[in-house]
């Protein structure tokens, strides 16, 4: 499942050097939910003192203007979301809605996203990605790893693949939540295909023979999952 791309890495003022580089290469491998955890520690965890200290802050009004002109690189948006993740981000609700709408990495709009959610942010916004649009209001919505579309693919692989093959089952739930990363906030309908077409996509990465069936329905979501197994990485 670890997918082909060029190592990148970059260092971020006031981050942990070391979490940082660990992120990098979940990032490059395409483990998105491992890479968000360690970002995110590596943003706020001082392992010296073993506490939770600011980051270093960039200048915000230079950053609003970057992105507002698409001029940021994805690594300078990767910080400016984790700097306003421990700012006050109503503040710059104007570009955090631009930047949801923009042709942005998908992945750094679910950051983005799951910020204005973790501040309870009560202002609808909206937000589109792979050619849909969708409207909500961020403190009424589910965080990413709690969303109904995990939350289903979870139960029909733990019926389907946890007592035979355990190992496949822990793998396969780490791939669905990468996935469910890059299409968080979407609604997705069909869940019984989607699930469906994950067993079949995941049988195949790992060499386990086949007996899974596809419906039609099922056939056009195991398209679809192999298009986002080929998006890549964040620009790092």
């Amino acid at each position: 499942m670890e997918k082909k791309h060029s190592s990148k890495v970059i260092a971020f003022p006031g981050a942990d050097a070391r979490l940082v580089e660990k992120a990098n290469k979940a990032n490059n491998q395409g483990d998105y939910g491992e890479a968000r955890r360690l970002f995110e520690l590596a943003f706020t965890r001082d392992e010296e003192e073993d506490k939770v200290t600011p980051v270093k802050s960039v200048d915000a009004a230079e950053m609003n203007f970057k992105v507002q002109l698409h001029q940021a690189t994805d690594s300078e948006k990767l910080h400016w979301i984790y700097e306003l993740s421990r700012a006050n981000i109503r503040a710059y609700l104007d570009v955090v809605k631009t930047f949801l709408v923009a042709d942005n990495h998908p992945l750094l709009k679910s950051l983005l996203l799951s910020s204005l959610i973790d501040q309870e942010v009560d202002e609808p916004v909206r937000v589109t990605k792979f050619d849909k649009l969708i409207e909500l209001i961020p403190n009424e919505t589910p965080k990413v790893e709690e969303s109904r579309f995990v939350k289903a693919m979870e139960s029909y692989l733990k019926q389907a693949i946890a007592n035979d093959n355990p190992s496949l089952y822990e793998q396969a739930i780490a791939f669905v939540h990468d996935q469910n990363l890059l299409l968080f906030p979407l609604q997705m309908d069909g869940l019984d295909d989607w699930a469906v077409a994950y067993h079949f996509y995941l049988n195949e990465l790992f060499g386990v023979p086949n007996q899974v069936e596809l419906t039609m329905l099922a056939r056009k979501k195991l398209q679809f999952i192999k298009t986002l197994d080929q998006i890549s990485p964040i620009n790092l």
